[in-house]
């Protein structure tokens, strides 16, 4: 019996997340060689050479989880060794294309809402317009939505009737 003051799970799980840590040390740190927290002097070395980029920005975000997955494979490919936690190096490259794509997205939502373009809905892509605007020929109320896949429209949300008018018209008259 444990001498230990408190819940007996919050020691299990303490050792739990003790065994995860050493094992994550071991491929990040590079099984020591670098002491246990290389990783960290890496990456913050890798970010100090661009003193004028956001860190903090949802881009700025992405980049930094790519870093991580970057270097974790670097480590593993430089010491010719497999991950004791089972992350191989290709699952390694997928994170990072998986970033980079989501990197890709941000960049392009900030470009929308740097131009100030209040017509696009916040993941909808400027270059594949699926949003427009409708017109009920019932009420006259106004609105934007998406298509659905098959290019049909919704009923009117105020009156739920009524057939709509699918305009450009209608779509910058709802902004």
């Amino acid at each position: 019996m444990s001498n230990k003051a408190g819940h007996p799970r919050f020691y299990e799980i303490l050792d739990t997340m003790s065994e995860l840590h050493s094992k994550k040390n071991h491929d990040y740190a590079a099984g020591g060689i670098q002491g246990a927290l290389g990783n960290f002097e890496r990456v913050s070395q890798i970010t100090k050479l661009y003193p004028g980029f956001d860190w903090s920005s949802p881009f700025g975000v992405a980049m930094h989880y790519m870093l991580k997955q970057l270097d974790a494979a670097f480590i593993l490919y430089s010491q010719k060794r497999e991950s004791i936690t089972g992350e191989t190096i290709p699952e390694r490259l997928k994170d990072i294309a998986t970033y980079t794509v989501i990197g890709m997205i941000l960049i392009e939502e900030e470009k929308v809402k740097a131009a100030g373009d209040t017509t696009l809905p916040a993941g909808a892509h400027p270059d594949q317009p699926r949003w427009h605007g409708h017109k009920c020929t019932k009420c006259g109320n106004r609105w934007r939505e998406e298509l659905f896949s098959d290019g049909r429209c919704r009923n009117c949300p105020k009156c739920r009737g009524g057939s709509t008018i699918c305009t450009l018209d209608a779509f910058r008259d709802t902004v």
